[in-house]
């Protein structure tokens, strides 16, 4: 997820290596969510992977960093309204297979009053971020469709986004996590997001 204004956008991604798609479902048993989990961990970052940017009618390169992850400032001609909109990142392997996934961004108006930047875990996610048995046995064994919010957490920060404010998220937590909790926020109707980790 990016964000940015009329003159200016920031995206950010990653490019892994035997990671498969994820489908969580509620009625998953704890082997196959422990599965999924170790999965997310088991993927490998490509360092030094060149990214083409599809963005609108317009394209812009970049490149991952030693950990596999990029980000871009990106100066389009064309003038995107106000709201999300799709961006589209490829890569081409050594075999000169290409590869393409889509990520989004925000772009932020003047009629946005304040901008939220929140925690995520034990504010929004009960995680038992202090407890590292009880942490390890979430993250483990449950997954987004099970994970539970703090009670109102959702109708709180829908109020807060009103019709223009955007949300910021920020986590200590592994970016492998980062589809993970996308799921989280879209199931628990949380305000589409940001994220910024500080591990990273």
């Amino acid at each position: 997820m990016g964000y940015g204004n009329q003159k200016l956008i920031y995206l950010k991604g990653g490019v892994l290596e035997n990671r498969p798609e994820f489908d969580s479902k509620a009625t998953d048993k704890r082997r196959k969510n422990f599965r999924i989990m170790l999965s997310r961990y088991l993927s490998s970052p490509i360092p030094e992977m060149k990214v083409q940017i599809l963005l609108g009618e317009e394209n812009f390169t970049t490149q991952t960093d030693e950990y596999g992850y990029f980000s871009a400032w990106v100066e389009p001609k064309q003038e995107f309204e106000l709201g999300w909109h799709t961006v589209t990142y490829s890569i081409k392997d050594e075999e000169g297979n290409n590869y393409k996934a889509t990520g989004e961004f925000l772009i932020v108006g003047n009629e946005a009053q304040f901008g939220t930047i929140s925690d995520i875990d034990d504010t929004i996610l009960v995680s038992h971020a202090t407890q590292l048995f009880k942490k390890l046995r979430l993250i483990m064994t449950k997954n987004a469709k099970t994970r539970l919010p703090f009670e109102g957490v959702a109708e709180f920060y829908q109020k807060l986004k009103g019709k223009e404010n955007p949300f910021f998220y920020v986590s200590s937590s592994e970016w492998n996590l980062y589809d993970f909790l996308q799921d989280f926020f879209k199931v628990r109707n949380i305000p589409k997001v940001t994220f910024s980790f500080a591990g990273i």
